[in-house]
């Protein structure tokens, strides 16, 4: 990963302690970055075993593992 993906990352763990999911829009705000690249990085999260994708499309959400 990258130095931004693991700032990222970090900011993603603080989410987690309150939340239990996250959707594509609520990581846009509190990573401050576009849909595509949100959407990327919440798929190569998934990818790679810290998250888990529950639902399809619009309505998918990502809980952590």
């Amino acid at each position: 990963m990258t130095d931004k993906e693991l700032q990222r990352l970090k900011i993603l763990e603080v989410y987690f302690e309150k939340n239990n999911y996250i959707d594509n829009s609520e990581a846009q705000k509190i990573l401050n970055v576009s849909d595509s690249t949100a959407r990327r990085f919440l798929n190569k999260l998934v990818k790679g075993g810290i998250l888990e994708a529950i639902g399809e499309r619009k309505g998918r959400k990502y809980r952590k593992k």
